[in-house]
């Protein structure tokens, strides 16, 4: 770096104009001795090195957060479909009871218990269609998005249709 300063110069009396300025020119140029160089050099070498490294895991816990976020999704559409499923059968069980009871083949109880069935499972579906449409929500957050997606379930259903093959993987030879 260069540097000049002036001294005494502009003043008043004995110090007007520039006769007895007093100028100094200066040049200044950091050594490096003893490997300082190298040491500095490598620090940030090793500085981005880390950097690199703490992208690389906040990239990953986004991902991890994402995945997390989609399988609540997943799981709290599944949670939906059942609940539904069971609103279905307590409405068909409700129908069944009433005509039972109109012909005298079930007491008047038999009504109450299956209405309060009803009940219940109108009470879950509510909840699990709250409860999908906050994890949709929350999983379209990381995209800025709306909920207003449907989350595929064809891994929960594959997974259904073969309910013996985790059973049997797990008698496998391998894995004991």
């Amino acid at each position: 770096s260069f540097g000049i300063d002036i001294e005494n110069a502009g003043g008043s009396s004995t110090y007007r104009g520039i006769e007895r300025a007093e100028t100094t020119l200066s040049f200044n140029q950091t050594l490096e001795l003893g490997g300082d160089r190298r040491a500095r050099t490598e620090l940030a070498r090793t500085g981005a090195k880390a950097a690199r490294a703490d992208g690389a895991i906040k990239r990953r816990d986004l991902l991890h957060e994402v995945e997390t976020a989609f399988i609540a999704a997943q799981v709290s559409a599944a949670d939906l479909a059942v609940a539904n499923d069971r609103l279905s059968v307590a409405k068909e069980i409700v129908a069944t009871v009433e005509q039972r009871v109109q012909v005298a083949r079930d007491p008047l109880m038999a009504e109450s218990r299956s209405q309060a069935l009803l009940a219940d499972a109108e009470i879950a579906a509510t909840g699990a269609s709250l409860a999908d449409q906050a994890a949709r929500d929350r999983l379209a957050s990381y995209w800025g998005g709306g909920g207003a997606f449907t989350v595929d379930l064809s891994g929960f259903t594959a997974l259904a249709q073969q309910p013996n093959s985790l059973l049997s993987a797990m008698a496998a030879p391998e894995i004991a």
